[in-house]
């Protein structure tokens, strides 16, 4: 069951969901009327008597994922990321694994769920300008000044090492050449997986 407008709001399945489990933690502040009297229209009334057995985290996942599909085959890209964020929303809301939950979050904020070009673009930017002076608070016992006046070498090293070149062994950076191997990797591979679902779509 759909009835949304999906470039607004949640499925209603999803929204159903939600009142189910908080009508199941027995919350005090999740009162079943008001929660519905929200939603303002009867028929989510009559929908949640109808459905709240038949609803679990795993239905309504694939009821996202193949209303997604279908709206992708159609070509109406714009609506299918939204729906595929409110997925991964879901996903999120819901999993019982915190080590997923986080890398959902971390998915979410580097590249809205690789909807999104500019995020990772700016985050490679800011990490190759910003980490630098992070590595040196960090090493705070070190001649900051003297560093601090080198500033621009540091940048160097680290975009050298951001794009997998080798640093020499002599350099402050070299010390966190694997920091920033593993930043690398996961912040161009959002980037590749944005600009990848971008082309797919024209």
């Amino acid at each position: 069951m759909i009835l949304c407008d999906i470039k607004k709001e949640e499925i209603l399945s999803h929204k159903i969901l939600r009142i189910k489990e908080n009508e199941n933690r027995k919350d005090k502040n999740a009162n079943l009327e008001n929660k519905l009297k929200e939603n303002a229209e009867e028929i989510y009334q009559e929908a949640y008597k109808t459905l709240k057995n038949h609803l679990d985290y795993k239905s309504v996942l694939a009821e996202y994922r193949n209303l997604r599909q279908s709206i992708e085959n159609n070509r109406t890209y714009e609506e299918a990321s939204n729906l595929y964020t409110m997925e991964m929303e879901l996903k999120k809301e819901f999993s019982e694994n915190i080590f997923e939950r986080l890398a959902i979050m971390f998915y979410g904020w580097i590249s809205d769920y690789g909807e999104s070009i500019q995020k990772p673009i700016i985050g490679i930017i800011a990490f190759i300008l910003f980490f630098p002076l992070f590595a040196l608070l960090l090493n705070y016992k070190l001649n900051t000044v003297y560093y601090l006046g080198n500033y621009w070498d540091l940048v160097r090293d680290t975009t050298i090492a951001f794009f997998q070149l080798s640093i020499d062994k002599n350099h402050f950076m070299k010390n966190w050449e694997v920091v920033i191997r593993v930043a690398s990797l996961l912040l161009l591979g959002n980037l590749y997986i944005a600009v990848r679902r971008k082309l797919s779509r024209k």
